[in-house]
């Protein structure tokens, strides 16, 4: 750095000395007068009325095919664009016969043989944005949608149609499908939140489980000829039992008589046998089971606990609002616990995921090293007191505050209609009659209910802890028993 100038030395000293001198600010030219605070800061909102009408549910016609394909159209006039897609329910990670790669792989097949297969040959103009379909393999769930501009519902069916009912399985086709999953494969597998979930699901339900809800790796994927993939395509892709969502600008009557004609007589030949799947057992005992995957995090520490939850027709409401009690929101009990009472900067949350027959329940974030042990005894506290004692009226109308915006708040755009829908065919539930009741079964979940739901799946004295820290880390855990030790990484050993 060159040395300041005398000249320019003596103007920063002259400069210094005046604003020394200086004992205060000069008075304002004008008056100083306090600006009223904003009205959604002293105003509290207005209660959600039990039983009003609710405005935000769109039209929606229902109309089930002779072949059994269900159709379901959003209609949303204002709305500049629109969503179409098939839900598959016995195409989900844990309802499908078949391996969660093998769907994955498959749904590709379908999509890439529907819009770009040599057989096809088939342009459909840019009204795609030279975006392929969007292929989706949930845990009760597989989904296969198009996004287009409004009055392009026709156009996508088409496609759809294309799709499903004439494949390309074409061995080129496949090799970029093995392709593209694989790259999603490494993508998902290299974090630590999917290392964790492994752990846990290996150890809680066994390695059966995992791979039904993670994926069963890379060799499995590259092993799968045509063949294979025509025989998933048979079992799993087919319309009795699955659904069409059309949401958007569109008009009901046209899309239905269009779906009728273009899906109406699907009729596939009786799918081939499928072979067992492995019985899945856990690898560990019962209790309190400490795992540490070796990353350097600095100070800091990422923690994961996991128990089972129920299943995806199991008390649904009733968990996600002790989850959200849990740790769902600022104002939880566990939030409320570690970043207000012991000083700690970072949030925890949770999430309930709900396959056909079991359920998972996840409470982490991210935390000092130094408190990882005061941030796992109060999970485990706050796990134990829910247990215990029901929520006050307080704490349940915060909860559901919390969860219903996040429902409901979240149903402004086309993609969450259509995932909404496919959450509720999910839980063989029709999605006018689950948007409908939603706020009346909301209200009608008590105190007692919500304890119920605690008793019945919480077991505070026997979860999976998975932490991503450095040895400090792992020395800490130590003093709440022994530690599994994991390598992160190139997976985990």
């Amino acid at each position: 750095m060159p040395l300041m100038s005398a000249r320019w030395l003596g103007l920063a000293v002259a400069l210094g000395c005046a604003c020394a001198g200086r004992h205060e600010l000069p008075a304002p030219s004008m008056p100083l007068v306090v600006t009223p605070d904003a009205p959604f800061r002293t105003t509290q909102p207005a209660p959600h009325e039990a039983g009003g009408e609710a405005a935000w549910i769109p039209e929606i016609t229902e109309q089930r095919l002779e072949n059994g394909l269900m159709v379901w159209v959003v209609s949303r006039p204002s709305s500049t664009s629109m969503v179409a897609g098939l839900v598959f329910p016995d195409a989900g990670a844990t309802t499908g016969a078949d391996p969660t790669e093998l769907l994955r792989l498959t749904a590709r097949m379908l999509r890439d043989g529907g819009t770009r297969g040599p057989a096809q040959a088939v342009s459909y103009g840019s009204w795609l944005n030279g975006s392929l379909a969007h292929v989706e393999v949930g845990l009760t769930t597989a989904r296969i949608s198009i996004r287009g501009i409004a009055g392009t519902a026709p156009e996508a069916i088409e496609i759809l149609a294309a799709m499903v009912r004439s494949p390309v399985f074409d061995p080129q086709i496949l090799d970029f499908a093995k392709v593209d999953e694989l790259i999603d494969l490494q993508s998902r597998s290299n974090t630590l939140t999917y290392l964790s979930q492994r752990i846990a699901l290996e150890n809680v339900f066994g390695d059966d489980t995992a791979d039904r809800v993670l994926g069963s790796g890379d060799d499995a994927l590259r092993a799968y000829d045509i063949e294979a993939v025509k025989a998933c395509y048979a079992r799993a892709f087919r319309p009795e039992g699955a659904v069409l969502v059309i949401v958007g600008a569109v008009d009901p009557k046209l899309v239905l008589d269009l779906a009728a004609q273009r899906f109406g007589d699907w009729r596939p030949a009786a799918p081939p046998p499928a072979a067992p799947r492995k019985k899945s057992k856990p690898r560990a005992a019962g209790g309190l089971r400490l795992n540490l995957l070796g990353e350097d995090l600095g100070d800091q520490a990422d923690l994961l606990l996991v128990q089972p939850g129920p299943a995806a027709t199991q008390d649904g409401l009733a968990f996600e609002l002790l989850a959200t009690a849990a740790a769902g929101s600022l104002l939880s009990r566990v939030n409320l616990r570690l970043r207000h009472d012991q000083g700690m900067t970072y949030g925890v949350n949770a999430k309930v995921l709900r396959g056909k027959e079991f359920g998972l329940f996840l409470m982490g974030g991210t935390v000092d090293v130094g408190l990882i042990v005061t941030a796992v005894k109060t999970m485990l506290e706050i796990l134990a007191d829910l247990q215990r004692t029901p929520l006050d009226g307080a704490e349940l109308a915060a909860a559901k505050a919390v969860y219903r915006s996040r429902r409901v708040g979240s149903l402004v755009t086309n993609d969450a209609f259509f995932a909404e829908a496919a959450e509720a065919f999910g839980r063989s539930e029709s999605l006018a009659e689950s948007l409908r009741t939603f706020d009346a079964r909301l209200d009608a979940i008590g105190p007692q209910e919500v304890l119920d739901a605690a008793q019945r799946y919480l077991r505070p004295k026997d979860v999976e802890i998975v932490a991503a820290g450095d040895e400090l880390a792992a020395r800490r855990l130590w003093s709440l028993g022994p530690v599994e030790y994991y390598r992160s990484g190139k997976g985990y050993d």
